[in-house]
């Protein structure tokens, strides 16, 4: 496939689960399908290393990734109503 990258996503693993980081696709390419290769791509990989979850955190106002996410078969496990600062 050549051409201009449309999107990205980054991933990390620690024992237990794949975390998928950060999942972003141009504007003009979104509801086109590149997140959803992406995440798909990614999930097998997980699989591929034995990795049987992956865990993600979403912002609750971007409905458009949750909704996304949720077709792929994630679920809620836990939600928050806003991001805390912690001061150290």
């Amino acid at each position: 496939m050549g051409g201009v990258p449309v999107g990205f996503l980054t991933v990390e693993q620690d024992p237990l689960a794949g975390w998928i980081d950060q999942i972003g696709v141009v504007p003009a390419w979104r509801r086109h399908g590149p997140g959803a290769a992406l995440l798909t791509e990614a999930l097998h990989r997980f699989e591929a290393e034995g990795i049987t979850e992956a865990r993600l955190h979403v912002n609750v106002n971007n409905s458009r990734a949750a909704a996304l996410f949720v077709r792929l078969g994630f679920r809620y496990d836990l939600r928050r109503g806003r991001y805390v600062k912690r001061r150290r």
